[in-house]
């Protein structure tokens, strides 16, 4: 099952919920077919190696770590000494592009939760690989991890504001299921 918190912001109600049943009718594996993303991004996805492995992870700090500053409108702040925790306890997934000799750090997945339940925190692709399928690719690679340790829910909870994240979700199998209020600093909606 997957979710996701958002919905359109009621100026007259701010306290509305909005709930969605999940179906989970087709299988992660069916559903994540590489074969529905197209054939030149099909092509750009095979270049694409998953590191998962804490010693493998680390040597990418600094490339997560300037994504994520570079990104802290959307994604929110974590100290490198956060990320760095993160990755000694598997929290980070990272893709690398083989295209040329040198792996190149194309993006990441932070994510959390507590048995069965996982949370997406942070998800972040380098500006010249997105509209390629890599954020995509790092769902699936979060996913098929997820499964493997028996996890059942993934969730992402998005600031209302965050348009093209929202329909990235949602692209991704993602429904909303509720509303609720952010944080006074940003006056935000968090769809859950």
């Amino acid at each position: 099952m997957f979710v996701l918190c958002s919905t359109e912001t009621n100026a007259v109600d701010s306290e509305q919920k909005m709930l969605f049943t999940v179906e989970k009718s087709v299988s992660v594996e069916s559903y994540f077919k590489l074969g529905s993303l197209g054939a030149s991004r099909l092509q750009s996805l095979r270049n694409l190696k998953t590191v998962a492995a804490p010693a493998e992870v680390l040597s990418y700090l600094s490339e997560i770590k300037t994504l994520a500053d570079s990104e802290r409108k959307g994604l929110g702040f974590f100290s490198e000494g956060a990320l760095k925790d993160a990755i000694e306890r598997e929290k980070i997934i990272v893709l690398v592009d083989q295209t040329t000799a040198a792996e190149i750090f194309v993006g990441y997945v932070l994510h959390s939760g507590i048995y069965p339940n996982a949370k997406i925190q942070q998800i972040a692709t380098v500006a010249e690989y997105r509209k390629r399928g890599v954020g995509s690719a790092l769902i699936r690679a979060l996913v098929s991890y997820l499964e493997r340790l028996g996890f059942w829910t993934l969730r992402a909870d998005v600031a209302g504001d965050l348009v093209p994240a929202l329909a990235f979700y949602k692209k991704n199998g993602f429904l909303p299921i509720k509303d609720k209020r952010g944080g006074s600093s940003r006056n935000r909606n968090i769809i859950i």
